[in-house]
């Protein structure tokens, strides 16, 4: 062998040996150590078939969705004409009245019903909200108005199983075993039926009115433009009606939402439950609630206007029944003026529409909350005032009562405040009075 070739041998087997141990650390990060080196035991294994891809793990969730109406300009500009109209019924027809020398309280305060059950549902809110009032109108007004309670011209059947077949999407014997034809109930913004389940429980089933939501925006949107007009023209001062304004669309509005009707309703019954306070709400099938349909329990028992109406006209014989049956009436309204506080300064939220016909005693006793369309909050600030307030009430404080009552009211607009402070403190003293004495008219 040359020694040239001797050469080129050496130097190969010297580069040779220089790679060998970067070659050893490359053999050895790429194969398993220890035990797994053993060829035997270095072999597949069944694995898991993926179903999806780690990319396709993102999905997109249902959302809550805000119940939106847009009235447009034509239909608010209507229903100006109609408040018009409206007013001209009733002072004219009361000016009528006059001259053909019939005028009394009980016509007008029927006139006034009837023009408001015709005038679409802003009116019928109006109205019942005015029944309640026996501190703002006479009480004949407010026993005519309080007819529109739950007296309202009921949904056509047949096109309230429309509504609830297209909402459920699917043929109405599909979910019920039997549909009452004939509404237990019409209130101004929606008609109930009653129904059994094909899985057995009694259900009311709450359908929204056709056509409800555009009409309400649209007068919410007149109304609007009259109070903004009125402080243009500083008939009232610039930005006094904004929250009014604001409140007022969020509380009509939101009556409509029948999905946060259904989450309130559980949520008071739960909380209630929980509390073990005497009141509760219905049992909330949330299978079958959407934006137009609510289906909840059936509730029996006996409503509150019955109870008021056997005080009031003082029937003996209901009121006898009644209290064979455990339901005495200064039981039932101390049970109502302890959940009324419980509900003001303890709860996340308060029942904002507690008449009579949203009342219901059970045989259990307790007082069960219907139709929570309308809640509201009070914030940390009022309640420490209420709380505040009914101190100075329990020790009898007169003064002090109309200094928590005026800060409850705060912001005060432009206002003779001194004159504001004689008449709460007016008011007050006769309440005081009232309360101490062993006989005081209601």
């Amino acid at each position: 062998m040359d020694a040239q070739r001797s050469l080129k041998i050496e130097d190969a087997l010297r580069s040779g040996i220089r790679r060998w141990p970067r070659y050893l650390d490359q053999i050895a990060s790429e194969r398993p150590s220890g035990l797994l080196q053993d060829r035997d035991v270095v072999r597949p294994m069944p694995r898991r078939k993926r179903v999806h891809d780690a990319s396709s793990a993102a999905v997109t969730l249902p959302m809550a969705r805000k119940v939106v109406f847009k009235p447009g300009i034509i239909r608010p500009i209507a229903r100006i004409f109609v408040w018009f109209w409206v007013c001209i019924q009733f002072f004219g027809g009361n000016a009528i009245d006059r001259l053909r020398g019939r005028a009394t309280i009980q016509r007008r305060a029927e006139r006034l019903r009837e023009i408001f059950e015709n005038s679409g549902p802003s009116f019928a809110k109006l109205g019942q909200q005015l029944s309640l009032r026996a501190d703002v109108l006479p009480y004949a007004y407010c026993a005519e108005l309080s007819k529109m309670l739950d007296n309202a011209k009921p949904i056509p059947t047949d096109q309230a199983i429309a509504i609830v077949e297209r909402s459920l999407g699917c043929p109405l014997s599909a979910v019920f075993d039997s549909f009452d034809p004939v509404p237990i109930g019409a209130a101004s913004l929606a008609t109930v039926y009653q129904a059994r389940l094909i899985s057995g429980p009694k259900v009311a089933v709450k359908v929204r009115r056709p056509g409800i939501g555009p009409m309400l925006a649209a007068d919410m949107r007149a109304l609007e433009w009259f109070l903004i007009a009125a402080e243009a023209l500083t008939l009232v001062r610039p930005g006094l009606t904004g929250s009014f304004r604001r409140d007022l669309r969020i509380m009509l509005l939101g009556e409509l939402n029948f999905r946060a009707e259904a989450r309130y309703t559980e949520m008071f019954r739960v909380r209630a439950a929980k509390d073990g306070a005497d009141v509760t709400a219905p049992k909330v099938h949330f299978k079958y609630c959407t934006d137009e349909v609510m289906v909840s329990e059936l509730v029996a028992g006996v409503w509150i206007w019955e109870l008021m109406a056997a005080v009031d006209k003082n029937d003996q014989q209901l009121l006898g029944a009644l209290s064979a049956q455990g339901i005495e009436p200064k039981e039932i309204a101390s049970k109502l003026v302890r959940n009324v506080h419980r509900e003001l300064l303890e709860e996340l939220f308060f029942h904002a529409d507690p008449h009579p016909a949203n009342l219901v005693i059970t045989q259990s006793g307790k007082i069960c909350f219907i139709d929570f369309g309308a809640i509201g909050r009070f914030s940390t600030k009022t309640r420490n005032i209420w709380r505040e307030l009914h101190h100075h009430m329990r020790n009898h404080d007169i003064e002090r009562m109309v200094s928590a009552s005026l800060r409850l009211s705060e912001p005060l607009p432009p206002i003779d405040v001194v004159g504001l402070i004689q008449a709460v403190e007016e008011s007050y003293t006769d309440w005081v009075f009232a309360q101490a004495s062993t006989d005081a008219e209601w």
